[in-house]
């Protein structure tokens, strides 16, 4: 009987190791899938982000491009040394210039009546 005994129990415990083998198989397919899932979405991200930086490089080498068309410093130096020697400020406009014109005709014609 003692060995029927042990016979049971051994089998007990290799039923109890079968289920907790199962549990361990089950949890780890979830586990594999779960992984699996998240491996896909990083995937994505990672062609999104590449997509993104290609799309950055394609940008900046358009601006590298157009970067010599704009003036140096050094140029907007000269420039600005031509504008204050020009000094447009002091120009006037065909509006005063005929006014001005307007009133020193109406002058000299004042001065000759009398």
């Amino acid at each position: 009987m003692d060995i029927e005994k042990r016979i049971k129990y051994i089998e007990s415990r290799i039923d109890m190791i079968n289920q907790l083998l199962e549990n361990i198989e089950s949890n780890f397919v979830e586990e594999t899938r779960k992984i699996d899932e998240k491996i896909k979405l990083l995937n994505n991200e990672i062609s999104k982000l590449k997509k993104e930086v290609n799309e950055l490089k394609i940008k900046i080498n358009a601006i590298l491009d157009q970067l010599s068309l704009f003036a140096t410093s050094e140029r907007v130096s000269i420039i600005e040394k031509y504008i204050d020697l020009i000094n447009p400020f002091e120009f006037v406009t065909i509006k005063e210039l005929e006014k001005i014109l307007d009133k020193k005709i109406r002058e000299i014609l004042k001065n000759r009546e009398k």
